[in-house]
């Protein structure tokens, strides 16, 4: 399992780096299909609800499409916000009111639109509005290497040298010693990103409570998607990738921690 886990890092860190310093329309295409990978996954551990994956992936796609400035003027965003939010509430009871199944009915209601609002709007709409950043670049590549940096080292720390779970009910292999030193580790990492990635752009204490606030969220992140896998009873969301798991397992780190990122930059730096 180890050699496929680091295998699999192998080809794909140089790959996501790459994506990211390429940006423009091939980050986002990228950036769209992982969406859809993760909704198909989604889908499939909510099964039992009878979600539709073509209705979550358009609901999805449409909260992305927000981060489009040729599609949506930024100037009216919260405008089509609102409006995205409640054309998706709107049609999520308008289907099943359609499909007369009052059962299920109010339970697939609420996965389809946590589905979309969780991957789609979450990640989606973030991941690409945080690259479109001035020196979004740079910080995309904090936000990722940070979160790498945090669950590389409380995986293993907490699988060899970990004996206090943390939350054993929703994911039994993590442990307080693993969570701690995870954090340690994002704080060590953001002050050596910001070293060669953003001394021009933020100060040091900054980086450090950048880099805190990413390695807090990710780890909330992971919870957030095994509470799902729990619900669900299986170990991944999918087996896409070897040693990992699915797309949903990759990416799930980054579903709280980007849009955190976002907003500290946005909101209390004053980035745009």
């Amino acid at each position: 399992m180890l050699w496929k886990r680091v295998a699999s890092s192998t080809i794909l860190i140089p790959f996501c780096l790459w994506v990211v310093w390429i940006g423009g329309w091939p980050y986002k295409a990228i950036t769209i299909t992982i969406v859809v990978l993760a909704l198909i996954e989604f889908c499939q551990l909510t099964r039992t609800t009878g979600v539709s994956q073509v209705v979550i992936s358009f609901f999805s796609l449409l909260f992305c499409s927000l981060a489009f400035e040729n599609i949506v003027n930024q100037e009216n965003i919260g405008l089509f916000l609102g409006f995205s939010i409640t054309c998706v509430l709107f049609g999520s009871f308008l289907i099943q009111i359609l499909k007369d199944e009052a059962d299920s009915g109010f339970l697939s209601t609420a996965v389809l639109v946590i589905g979309a609002i969780y991957i789609g709007w979450a990640f989606g709409y973030h991941i690409i509005q945080l690259r479109d950043l001035r020196d979004g670049q740079s910080f995309t590549y904090f936000l990722l290497i940070t979160i790498w940096a945090c669950d590389s080292i409380a995986y293993f720390y907490g699988k060899h040298l970990g004996k206090n779970k943390i939350r054993p009910n929703i994911s039994p292999g993590k442990t307080i010693e693993g969570t701690v030193v995870g954090l340690l580790f994002s704080v060590i990492s953001g002050i050596v990103l910001w070293h060669f990635l953003l001394p021009n752009h933020i100060s040091i204490k900054e980086a450090i409570l950048a880099a805190l606030i990413i390695g807090i969220t990710s780890q909330i992140s992971d919870f957030s998607e095994s509470i799902i896998k729990r619900a669900a009873n299986v170990k991944d969301s999918g087996t896409l990738i070897p040693g990992h798991g699915g797309t949903l397992d990759r990416i799930d780190s980054m579903i709280f921690a980007t849009p955190a990122l976002y907003y500290y930059l946005r909101l209390t730096l004053g980035l745009e």
